[in-house]
């Protein structure tokens, strides 16, 4: 019987970290030898993939995005699944305060998460 995947959402504008980000979360699963299944969005087009299925069962949110923030993105989140893991991946660490307001799981560094998320 095979291991239900681990579904990942992964929200960063900038492509290039997000995509680096997912690499290394398949690579770690990998190293497990677990399944999971990552996805990278780089605006609020989670929803729309939202309303598509179920949700994720961690996400993992930049804070400072054009569209939407973060913290928005993680209200929204958070109002419809009360229990999901929600880990804000921000190069800005004077947010860490609103984490506390969503119910945040973690605030990570992205400059050392790899340290932490792992």
């Amino acid at each position: 019987m095979e291991d239900k995947a681990v579904q990942i959402a992964v929200v960063d504008d900038e492509s290039s970290f997000a995509n680096k980000v997912k690499n290394d979360i398949e690579k770690f699963f990998q190293e497990q030898q677990k399944t999971v299944k990552v996805k990278c969005f780089f605006d609020a087009s989670l929803f729309i993939d939202l309303q598509k299925q179920n949700g994720y069962d961690l996400y993992l949110l930049d804070v400072e995005m054009p569209e939407i923030n973060g913290i928005m993105l993680a209200e929204k989140i958070r109002s419809l699944n009360y229990n999901v893991r929600i880990v804000f991946l921000t190069a800005h660490e004077n947010y860490a305060r609103y984490g506390y307001k969503v119910k945040a799981y973690d605030y990570l560094l992205k400059d050392s998460y790899q340290e932490e998320l792992f």
